[in-house]
């Protein structure tokens, strides 16, 4: 999600010169505003269970991590 937010912000933000960095923490902070009071939903593409299959090798589950290191496991 964090990836989905900072894309936004830095076409609202970014797009333009900013002359300082003053001038750029108050577009941000006016940006952050408006987008927290609008409350815009993430419209995703693919239910969890699809985004745990797609994406697997990036977020593998604890349970999976040996199997995809090759290491051996031990059942106690």
């Amino acid at each position: 999600m964090s990836e989905i937010e900072f894309s936004a912000l830095s076409r609202a933000c970014l797009k333009g010169r900013n002359p300082d960095a003053d001038a750029l923490h108050r577009a941000i902070t006016a940006y952050e505003t408006r987008r927290n009071a609008a409350r815009i939903p993430i419209n995703w593409h693919f239910g969890t269970i699809d985004a745990r299959i797609k994406l697997q090798r990036f977020y593998p589950c604890p349970s999976n991590v040996d199997r995809l290191l090759g290491v051996a496991t031990r059942h106690t």
